[in-house]
This record gives C-alpha cells, structure tokens and sequence, in this order.
C-alpha cells in the first residue's frame, strides 16, 4: 500500500497538482497526526486568515498606492510615498483565481495610508504585482514539501491514509519540529475579527499588547461609553472623533482599527 507522505511530496514537487486538493490532504494527515499547529494553518490557507492568526512571512506584499483619474482615464501614483507594505488574506483558491487573471490587482488602503494623502479624486487603491501572489502559492508548496520531508527522515510514512501508533508517537515526541513557525515564520496577526467591539473591557487587552498609550485608550473607553448613550444629533461627532482616533494609532493596531473603526461607522 502506498505512503500518504510519499504522495504528498510528489504532489507538492508536481506544478499542476491543485493547492486545494492538496491543503486537504496534508489537512488529514495533520489532524490524524494530531499536529494542531498544521491543522488550523491548513483551514487558513484553505478559508482565508482571519482574526487573531499569524500570518506566514510569505503572505507579506508591496504595492503602489494610485488612484484612478476618470477625467484621462490613467492610474495615478501617489509621489513621495514609496511601496506600502501589506499582507494577503485570501483563501488559496481566490490566491490562485488571481495570479491566472488578466486584470490589475487592487487592495484596499488602510486608514494609516489613507491619513498620509491628499487631494484625492477617488477612492486609492494599493495595486500589487502578479508575480508576489505566484510567489505564496509556491511558498506553500514548499512549507508542504518541507514538512513531509521531515516527517519522512523521522520514520513517519503512514500506510495508505493510517499511521501506526509507534509513527504517531515519534510525532508526539518531536511535535515541536513540526511546528508550521518552522517552515514558514510569522509576519505577525490579524487582531479584530473576534473581539467583540462596544464592550471596551473585550478589547483592552489588545490596545495594551498593541502598546496604545494610557491617554488614549481612556480617549476611546469614553468615547465607547458615551456613543450608545447619545442623542442622534450628536453621534455624527462622536462618530468623526471615534474615525479620527483610529486613524491616528491604526499603525500600531493594525487590522484592529478597522473594526474599531466599522464599530462608530454602523
């Protein structure tokens, strides 16, 4: 009968094996292997990272920040502002419709880009390069093929879709080898998708990790306290200063802002 781990390794060395297919194999091998660290890393390279993950190092982008003149019709580069620094957040599937397209790729800018610009026509958008989305679905086969490898140099092959329990606890045994921080690294998280936003005591904790100052996390504990309870008259202010207080420390809380933000916005 024929290894898993083999087949695996021959699938991620094979270009035209589809990355969906074979994220759902190393998924049954990880989970049957107990290996929860590959688990949740297999689940977010097939539904896309959300909330407080950390991101593989592969996933980092650059891009130009532009904007769309409809009056010549021509995208305009912002001058002075360099490339932007981004990640990628989509499942692979959207990863691979991508990189086949034909169509410029666009991403949404964030509010501590948006704070730095002026005079804009319409809404900028951060244009990335086709080549950086082909660089993450090779980088994922070959966090794939790198941890089959390992598996394999430590004597767990698997018959068919079994392991022996003699392969799951060499595996137990040398789990921290396999961690997926070995393979691919981390960029860092994204924070906000499961905090519940209106409770400030939820989100604290992240505002004091993200080292948001005293002042300011008093600033936005008031202005949370007082938005539910005002008249809508004067919510529009509440709602501008909430805006402005997260485009001021968006750099430090990353996509939490956003949530932040979409809360006063609602």
């Amino acid at each position: 009968m024929s290894s898993i781990i083999l087949e695996l390794q021959s699938e991620a060395m094979d270009a035209d094996t589809n990355l969906g297919s074979l994220l759902r194999k190393s998924l049954a091998v990880a989970t049957k292997l107990q290996l929860t660290d590959w688990i949740a890393w297999c689940k977010c390279e097939l539904n896309g990272y959300s909330g407080e993950v950390n991101i593989p190092k592969y996933r980092a982008l650059e891009g130009e920040l532009k904007m769309f003149n409809p009056y010549n019709g021509v995208w305009m580069q912002f001058v002075g502002l360099g490339p932007i620094k981004s990640f990628c957040s989509q499942s692979i599937a959207e990863v691979q419709e991508l990189a086949r397209g034909n169509g410029m790729i666009c991403q949404a800018v964030s509010p501590e880009v948006y704070s730095r610009i002026s005079d804009v026509i319409t809404p900028p958008k951060l244009i990335l390069q086709k080549t950086s989305l082909v660089g993450i679905l090779d980088a994922v086969r070959n966090t794939i093929l790198d941890w089959t490898l390992k598996l394999e140099a430590d004597g767990v092959l698997g018959e068919g879709m079994t392991f022996s329990q003699q392969e799951k606890k060499t595996v137990m045994k040398n789990e921290t080898n396999y961690h997926i921080g070995t393979f691919s690294g981390v960029l860092g998280n994204i924070s906000g998708g499961n905090v519940q936003i209106g409770d400030y005591n939820q989100i604290e904790a992240a505002l004091k990790s993200a080292k948001i100052p005293e002042k300011e996390r008093k600033e936005l504990k008031e202005l949370m306290s007082e938005f539910p309870k005002a008249s809508p008259d004067k919510r529009p202010n509440i709602v501008a200063r909430g805006v402005a207080w997260t485009v001021r420390n968006a750099v430090s809380l990353g996509a939490l802002s956003d949530s932040i933000r979409e809360w006063f916005q609602k």
